[in-house]
């Protein structure tokens, strides 16, 4: 009877429709994570899960998104690029706004042991890409962004695979893989 449940079980184990996780997609130990000033943002209340705000009332040029992140993996090398995408909803469809290059996440820039680079678009590419001015957006809403991993070996690891990035959040650690930004009055 135990025997029987075992192979149920593993036979059950094997849809990949049925993985919360989505295993296939992820390359184990490749993502990136979030560090720095955008860290304590994200941690401050009033910024509502935010990494980034921007003034409404002010002017574009003056806002970029803006960040440090490490690239954690089994094999430092294995970065290709980063794409960073946006959407005016969670569920939309992503713009690209941007591509880091796999060679910017450096040791040098980091704690010595994963590579870091720094993240920054200017906020008027984003609003263009999006097709919005500055004047469009109301106070708290956000702008979602993402990031997609391209690996040397020609892999990718979408945002889209990591379902419920809340297993990860810890006030030491947070993936850069779907983030936002928050507009202020």
């Amino acid at each position: 009877m135990i025997l029987i449940g075992l192979c149920v079980f593993a036979v059950a184990c094997t849809d990949p429709d049925k993985d919360p996780f989505k295993f296939e997609q992820i390359k184990k130990g490749s993502l990136i994570a979030l560090r720095g000033d955008a860290v304590k943002v994200l941690s401050d209340p009033a910024n509502r899960g935010a990494m980034d705000s921007f003034n409404i009332s002010g002017n574009a040029v003056d806002f970029s998104l803006d960040y440090n992140a490490d690239f954690l993996a089994e094999d430092i090398n294995s970065l290709s690029e980063v794409q960073i995408f946006a959407s005016l909803t969670e569920n939309a469809g992503r713009i690209r706004i941007g591509t880091v290059a796999g060679s910017a996440f450096t040791l040098a820039a980091g704690d010595g042991k994963y590579p870091r680079a720094t993240v920054k678009i200017p906020f008027d590419v984003i609003l263009t890409a999006l097709g919005k001015s500055i004047t469009d957006f109301t106070p708290d809403q956000y702008i979602f962004i993402e990031c997609d991993l391209t690996l040397t070996d020609g892999s990718t690891v979408p945002a889209s695979s990591f379902t419920n990035l809340s297993l990860f959040e810890s006030d030491l650690f947070y993936p850069a893989h779907k983030m936002r930004m928050i507009a202020k009055p």
